[in-house]
């Protein structure tokens, strides 16, 4: 994924398909790569990083179908229901701030 991708789909992609990854903490990714069965995010991002974190991985590599029934908790459905339910929360403190402003 590059360094600008807000949501790591190449890397849920990945894992759909079994694949852990090593995965850099830019943007989104380390909501993505949360867990052993996704993977495993560098330290740094430097060869030495990359390196470290692929033979962490291959320690402990983890089981394919895990890594894809990881994945699967993040579909479209349950992800537009989560960013559901954060518009509606950040709706209700501006409104809550709204009614404190006018009093």
């Amino acid at each position: 994924s590059s360094s600008r991708e807000g949501w790591a789909n190449v890397l849920l992609e990945a894992m759909a398909c079994g694949t852990p990854v090593v995965a850099s903490r830019v943007y989104g990714t380390p909501e993505v790569v949360a867990a052993p069965e996704a993977g495993v995010l560098m330290r740094e991002r430097s060869y030495q990083g990359v390196a470290d974190a692929v033979n962490t991985l291959r320690a402990n590599y983890p089981d394919r179908a895990a890594t894809r029934r990881y994945a699967e908790r993040f579909s479209w459905d349950d992800t537009t229901e989560g960013q559901i339910r954060l518009f509606d929360e950040v709706l209700a403190r501006r409104a809550g701030n709204l009614v404190l402003a006018r009093t």
